[in-house]
């Protein structure tokens, strides 16, 4: 921004000089610099000392007064370089709260003591003012009016105005006058024509001809002796520039204040990078970093404020040499981070460097700090997180070998389970063909026994007493049991051998399950337990393998009444289940199973540990029937309570379309997978026949 030609002081609120216009340095014959810090009584002789500090004074008292108000203006005389004097009309005007000099002054300064050159049409025109008016010749213009009318006109109007001197005589003094002014402006000239008021100073808005804008203009109304009467003499002095320059530096300050508001930094703008350089703006973040009112720092010397500050630092040795390095080379750029023990845990990051004019030169030292509490603490957590990740790193580390070491570990001892289980599978396998080679032998000569023994039972080889037929009695019982037993193991050989295939056929389920209850009448009434089937009117249609579908049934019934009391019953229950299944249930009454063994009854070998007296079978029966099941994709369970009884429930597949295939034997037929095929003709004479919701009982 081009500095100003009127000499121009800015001040605080104490009168000292805190910025000089490069006029007002040449006006003192000294520099800028030099000026600032000074006091206005040291520029002045007395009684402008005393007037200056009661101007002052007023102005502090009506701080609250809108900026732009008029300035105050007085005569004063100024003290030059080499011990010069010179008249000077001073005009105070205070400066806007966001200025650099907060509730300070603006001082523009007019000589009085200059005066135009000999000849000049305004030395020509102050000839013909009064003698009296003549001190106060240095005005751009002056009119004396009478009432309303302009009766003089003298100084640079033609120059200002646009109109020559003689044209405004005559004119009303309205027409010099803007709208807005008109009415204050007329009462204080007829106040003053009046005598009601003295001397008064004003400040309006002069009106030129050829539709230019307005000029701000600085007036002076006093009465004089004119013509033989009182009339109004009213110097005026363009102070437009004067005003726009002091608006241009207030708006740039606000803006600049604004701005340095804006970045949410604190910031501090010095003089000059030296201990003694007042502080010459200061924004208002700073009063959160440090708990501090900025505004009370401008104007300290930047050595006090460094003090003030230091008690709030939590390293003060560290400041200290920061403060020494600035002080000893202050226009080096640094960057730091401190912390702060008031507020208690706050990290600021400081800037301190040069402020440098567009020229480049130094004219002063910014420094700057910005609140990096949060980023300090965002780094401090991730300096924390990253020694917890170097730990548990370390811990993966140490888990990754011990398990590296594990692995090895289990490795050689899978190599050695692997070796072990191929031993075993070969034992197992030569187990497996052995059994199934023994229960063959044995179930040849055991066949021809039965039959022989059941011939001379029924008396076909001649007659026998009732001692060896009792005997006998015993004997075939013994064999059937035997029989049994070779069944079951030659079961369990090929379960455990490779799975033989199924030979699936559609057959009805009842006359299966008679089938199975006709194999097992003799047993059942040896024991005195009765044996019965509910099934539903329509045929339930079963699509499966039926030898192997009829070893269940008899394994279960078999099971049901080897374990049942004298006098229990077995009943055999058979519907339809979910879609594509049949239900059935095998109930007995017998001694029951405990429920911790309810899981283990199906496994091989395993017999409930509640069965008392010697135990008969091998424990593969129901691991058998699991099996077959199995095979089938059907399941099995049991629910048991001691002393009440079992109940036995598995699912059957169903044919989808409802009906029997034709079957290669007829239903009832014995089986060969089952003890039947060692049943006499009489033992399988009994075919049952189907009735609606019938209920066949055998004891």
């Amino acid at each position: 921004m081009t500095e100003p030609q009127q000499p121009t002081l800015m001040a605080d609120g104490e009168g000292r000089i805190r910025m000089a216009s490069t006029a007002a340095a040449t006006l003192f014959g000294t520099s800028a610099s030099d000026l600032e810090g000074l006091r206005l009584h040291e520029l002045l002789e007395a009684p402008g000392r005393d007037v200056i500090d009661a101007v002052l004074q007023s102005m502090a008292e009506q701080a609250h007064a809108p900026f732009g108000e008029p300035p105050v203006r007085f005569a004063a005389r100024l003290r030059l370089a080499s011990s010069r004097l010179a008249e000077a009309d001073l005009r105070l005007s205070r400066l806007p709260d966001a200025a650099a000099v907060a509730g300070g002054v603006l001082i523009g300064i007019e000589l009085l003591s200059e005066r135009p050159a000999p000849g000049s049409r305004k030395e020509d025109g102050a000839a013909r003012l009064p003698e009296e008016v003549r001190a106060a010749a240095t005005d751009d213009l002056f009119v004396i009016c009478r009432g309303d009318l302009i009766e003089q006109a003298e100084g640079r109007l033609e120059e200002v105005v646009g109109v020559p001197a003689s044209g405004l005589l005559g004119w009303r003094i309205k027409g010099l006058i803007a709208a807005e002014d008109l009415l204050p402006v007329i009462e204080i000239i007829r106040e003053v024509e009046s005598g009601a008021q003295g001397a008064a100073d004003f400040g309006f808005h002069l009106m030129r001809a050829g539709g230019k804008a307005p000029l701000e203009v600085s007036a002076r109304a006093r009465r004089i002796s004119w013509r033989g009467g009182d009339a109004v003499l009213i110097g005026m002095r363009d102070i437009s520039e004067s005003l726009r320059t002091a608006r241009l530096a207030a708006e740039s300050l606000t803006h600049l204040g604004a701005a340095l508001e804006a970045t949410g930094d604190g910031v501090l703008i010095l003089g000059k990078p030296e201990a003694r350089s007042p502080v010459i703006l200061a924004s208002r973040t700073l009063r959160g970093m440090f708990e501090v009112d900025g505004a009370k720092w401008v104007g300290q010397p930047f050595w006090d404020l460094w003090r003030e500050l230091r008690p709030m630092h939590a390293y003060p040795e560290d400041d200290e040499r920061v403060l020494t390095e600035v002080l000893r080379d202050p226009l080096a750029e640094r960057v730091d981070s401190i912390m702060l023990a008031r507020p208690e845990g706050r990290v600021l990051e400081r800037y301190i460097g040069p402020m440098r004019s567009p020229d480049g030169a130094a004219i002063g030292c910014i420094l700057t700090f910005r609140d990096v509490t949060g980023r300090a603490r965002e780094e401090a957590e991730i300096r924390r997180a990253a020694h917890e990740a170097r730990q548990a790193r370390e811990e993966l580390e140490l888990l990754h070998e011990e398990l590296r070491l594990a692995n090895e570990g289990l490795e050689k001892r899978m190599q050695d389970l692997h070796r072990v289980n191929k031993d075993l599978k070969v034992l197992d396998e030569m187990k497996s063909n052995l059994l199934a080679n023994v229960s063959h032998e044995l179930q040849t000569p055991l066949v021809s026994i039965k039959g022989f023994t059941e011939m001379i039972l029924k008396g076909r080889l001649g007659g026998v007493t009732p001692e060896q037929e009792r005997g006998l009695q015993v004997a075939l019982r013994n064999i059937n049991r035997l029989i049994g037993l070779i069944d079951n193991l030659l079961a369990f050989a090929r379960m455990e051998g490779p799975s033989s295939s199924l030979r699936l056929e559609v057959f009805p389920l009842a006359p299966l399950v008679d089938e199975a209850i006709d194999l097992v009448r003799e047993r059942a009434t040896a024991r005195s337990v009765k044996v019965h089937a509910v099934m539903p009117a329509g045929e339930l249609v079963v699509r499966a393998d039926r030898d192997k579908i009829l070893q269940v049934v008899l394994n279960l019934l078999t099971n049901a009444i080897k374990y049942n009391r004298e006098g229990g019953e077995v009943t055999v229950e058979a519907d339809s289940g979910r879609k594509g299944s049949i239900r059935v249930e095998v109930k007995d009454t017998g001694i029951g199973i405990p429920r911790d063994e309810l899981d283990r009854i199906f496994d091989r070998y395993y017999q409930a540990g509640n069965v008392e007296g010697p135990r008969e079978g091998t424990g593969i029966g129901l691991a058998i029937t699991k099996d077959i099941l199995r095979q089938h994709g059907c399941m099995i369970r049991a629910d048991s309570e001691v002393g009440k009884g079992s109940v036995f429930s598995f699912t059957l597949p169903t044919d989808r379309k409802g009906r029997p295939e034709k079957a290669s034997r007829a239903p009832g037929a014995p089986s060969s997978l089952s003890p039947a095929g060692h049943l006499s003709a009489d033992d399988s004479s009994v075919a049952p026949r189907p009735v609606p919701d019938r209920v066949r009982e055998e004891s």
